[in-house]
């Protein structure tokens, strides 16, 4: 019974009551016992509450929850644990636990085991434990599960657990993938350094369909370049039976074709859906077209096929676009290593050339054969203008003298301000004239020719494609421009020492039969004056014996302390042997030999310059020379440190004295 005591509480009471009747049997009244149980109710109405949060929490919990007997029974299961074993509540209520576990992990909970378990705690209120399980659901699927469990006694000594039961399938799986794939990451990584040391484009073909067979484990693949116009596949693996492939890139066909224009791969989950697809060697169904890409320029494309239907994921796709990246960057930077190799070559040859029209026919095959350009020029510079001098790609060279002084003209910019012009699309340059070259240019590329600040002529690249050029291209064709520079400079010097060689031969006649005077050191002084009145700062004649060791010195322009310092450094006569001999025959012009001293060569030969010394600390090091006072500001063309020197021959040939300038 309830009631409300005098402060208005509410009182409940645990009443019995009994009527009291009189001789006829009729009640006459009532007689009663009450006991206040308002406490013991309120904490039953609190444990009655809690067994409705509990059981509400266990319902909705998105983990499973099972209560385990002694006897490793399921006593409670929650809707939860039914989804993840995959039994209705009914079936898995009252089943030993075990009977759920895979073969393989029953083994961790036999009786045996459990009994130790509860020995070795049984002075511990609760012992917790947690467990990676699989678990065979009642259909026949395997699953991962992460239980976590607490074992406790209740009032009755009696034990009870209750395990928390997480489906952890997925979870595992996506870390199996992501360790997969970090793995295949790693073996993509291992091999961009070897494709960056690959020596061949067969070498980087062979690495590339390694990683893509064996790491990534494609079953069908395949390597194309892009050739001009068309797509070309060079490589591939998996095939049984490849025919030349060779598809045009104006085309519709072709799924590669379509990842070059795009710049993008493309997935495609079933050939027989795609209208672009072209069939290889095999029966496929799906494939994987990945560029590889440099910037916006695509190279090539790498391919992979698959006899299954949707076959590739967006993983897949993604490692392969790092291996396309790696091989793009190998590929690149071995062209570029190929390209700079072949410029030097070309640079050596191009020092040998006789004449301006052989430095341009040789420059001309570098930039189409070295570097690819299709429509190239050389102009140089001739008095006030920028003359084209000739041109590759037109069936004819046209006159074209573009003036200095005016503002028409890329190569006139290029010229007027010594720096390279990358001109994307032409059709927005009010400097561009195209005189008389390609109809469709659309875009162009102009380097100078320079020796200091002194520009010679222009090497001007153009092309039908606008932003045809990037600066790649640019720092190659300065690399080629300098060595033109280099040539062109030298053929000036040559001639200029031809002319001069004609004046200085006479004196050199005249001072071998001084030489085999005794008293002709005043003589051999005013004939060192008189080359000196020619422009040369500095004269040294030695006369020396047949081993060209020098008895004698005559010198003009030299300071005491430089005429000190050269006696002092004198250079033995087998050294001057060497100078004379064929070793120093390609610095040789007539009779004298020139000496460079921006030519690395020389600086370690002639004047035992270590290598690894740059330019600009190398004067320096001079130590079997007299360094000049002068500075590059003080020269034309030359450098301060360059000399000439030359044998001074009696007319049976023997050398008796050295000339050196």
């Amino acid at each position: 019974e309830q009631t409300l005591d005098k402060r208005g509480n509410r009182r409940v009471f645990d009443t019995i009551k009994v009527p009291i009747r009189d001789r006829n049997g009729n009640i006459a009244g009532l007689i009663g016992v009450s006991r206040d149980i308002t406490e013991h109710k309120f904490i039953e109405e609190k444990l009655r509450e809690r067994e409705e949060l509990f059981r509400s929490i266990v319902e909705n919990s998105h983990d499973g929850i099972a209560i385990i007997n002694g006897n490793y029974k399921i006593t409670y299961a929650n809707d939860e644990l039914s989804n993840i074993l995959g039994y209705p509540k009914e079936e898995i209520v009252g089943q030993d636990f075990r009977n759920f576990l895979k073969e393989e992990h029953k083994a961790l909970f036999t009786d045996k085991k459990l009994c130790a378990q509860v020995r070795r705690h049984k002075n511990e209120d609760r012992v917790i434990s947690e467990y990676k399980l699989k678990i065979v659901r009642k259909d026949g699927a395997e699953r991962e599960i992460e239980v976590k469990a607490v074992t406790l006694r209740d009032a009755g000594n009696r034990i009870r657990t209750i395990a928390q039961v997480l489906d952890i399938t997925e979870r595992v799986k996506l870390e199996m993938e992501r360790n997969l794939f970090e793995k295949r990451l790693s073996e993509l990584n291992v091999y961009a350094r070897r494709l960056n040391d690959a020596k061949t484009m067969r070498e980087i073909y062979r690495l590339t369909l390694d990683a893509m067979e064996e790491t990534l484990g494609f079953e069908y693949a395949s390597i194309f370049m892009v050739e001009e116009n068309s797509l070309k596949m060079v490589a591939h693996r998996g095939y049984s039976e490849v025919s030349s492939l060779k598809l045009p890139l104006d085309g519709e066909k072709g799924v590669t074709v379509k990842a070059v224009k795009t710049g993008k791969s493309i997935i495609v989950p079933d050939v027989r859906k795609e209208k672009a697809y072209v069939k290889g060697g095999v029966e496929t169904l799906s494939e994987l077209a990945t560029p590889m890409k440099i910037g916006k320029e695509v190279l090539g494309v790498l391919n992979v096929e698959s006899g299954k239907l949707n076959a590739f994921d967006e993983e897949d796709k993604k490692l392969l676009e790092i291996l396309a990246s790696h091989v793009a960057i190998a590929i690149s930077n071995l062209k570029r290593r190929e390209k700079l190799f072949a410029l030097n070559v070309y640079g050596r040859r191009l020092n040998k050339a006789k004449n301006i029209e052989e430095v341009c026919t040789k420059t001309l095959d570098a930039m189409q054969r070295i570097l690819g350009f299709k429509n190239v020029d050389f102009f140089l510079v001739v008095g006030k203008n920028l003359r084209l001098l000739k041109t590759r790609g037109l069936s004819f060279t046209p006159k074209l003298a573009l003036p200095l002084d005016g503002d028409r003209g890329i190569t006139v910019i290029a010229a007027k301000t010594g720096k390279s012009i990358i001109v994307p699309d032409v059709r927005k340059e009010k400097a561009y004239v195209n005189g008389g070259g390609i109809n469709r240019t659309l875009s162009e590329l102009a380097v100078p020719i320079k020796i200091g600040n002194r520009v010679l002529g222009v090497l001007n690249v153009e092309s039908e494609k606008p932003n045809a050029f990037d600066e790649e291209d640019k720092r190659l064709l300065e690399i080629l421009a300098s060595h033109v520079a280099i040539a062109l400079s030298n053929i000036e010097r040559r001639e200029s020492l031809e002319k001069l060689s004609e004046k200085l031969e006479h004196l050199m006649r005249s001072s071998t039969k001084i030489m085999t005077i005794k008293d002709a050191r005043k003589r051999l002084k005013e004939i060192a004056k008189a080359i000196q009145r020619f422009g040369w700062r500095r004269v040294v004649i030695g006369r020396v014996d047949e081993n060209l060791e020098r008895r004698e010195l005559i010198t003009v322009g030299l300071t005491r302390e430089e005429i000190k310092l050269l006696k002092e450094r004198r250079a033995p006569g087998h050294v001057w042997k060497e100078r004379f001999s064929s070793k120093f025959d390609k610095y040789r012009i007539g009779e004298f030999y020139y000496i460079p001293w921006r030519d690395p060569w020389i600086r370690e030969h002639f004047f035992h310059i270590p290598p690894e010394i740059p330019l600009e600390e190398a004067e320096k090091h001079i130590t079997t020379a007299v360094p000049s006072r002068l500075s590059e500001e003080n020269m034309v063309d030359w450098h301060p440190q360059d000399m000439l020197y030359a044998p001074l021959r009696t007319p049976e040939g023997k050398i008796v004295g050295i000339l050196s300038m």
